[in-house]
């Protein structure tokens, strides 16, 4: 008899699914299969969701790389960031959607392809702000670069 996390394991690389939504686990426990299902409906609630194109000036582009260079974070983990600290700069200073899109500088060239993940997501969608996701990841870059990176060093266009 197999213990239950050897039924699990077998299951999975017996089965190899694209999706673990799809795995029926074998087990005697309802209870267990409930926790298994409970904890595959996390991790695809937590997934990353469609793929979007970002687009940012060449400003931004230099801020981006200096801030990822300076806290050695990929440009997707700083872009998403960047976007999760406009919510919290929207919540702490109680912007309202209309008055964030005044504060937002506009899209350029340079593009950037990212997966949001759910929470942020869910993030962009409180603020109403699911239209200008590039917008909002300007914001938190200029945010972060203003407060993370010593003002009075130029960047280079």
């Amino acid at each position: 008899m197999f213990s239950f996390a050897a039924q699990i394991f077998h299951t999975y690389f017996q089965q190899r699914p694209r999706s673990m939504a799809n795995v029926q686990f074998h087990t005697l426990d309802p209870l267990g299969q409930s926790a298994i299902e409970l904890g595959l409906d996390s991790i695809n609630a937590l997934s990353p969701i469609e793929e979007l194109t970002l687009e940012f000036d060449e400003r931004t582009k230099q801020k981006l790389k200096r801030l990822s260079s300076s806290m050695s974070l990929s440009i997707r983990t700083l872009i998403e960031s960047a976007i999760n600290y406009t919510y919290a700069y929207a919540v702490e200073t109680h912007k309202t959607s209309a008055e964030l899109r005044t504060l937002m500088p506009m899209p350029g060239t340079f593009s950037v392809q990212i997966s949001l993940s759910l929470e942020t997501t869910s993030k962009l969608e409180r603020l109403g702000m699911s239209q200008f996701v590039s917008g909002c990841a300007i914001m938190g870059i200029n945010l972060l670069y203003d407060r993370l990176i010593a003002p009075e060093i130029p960047i280079h266009d």
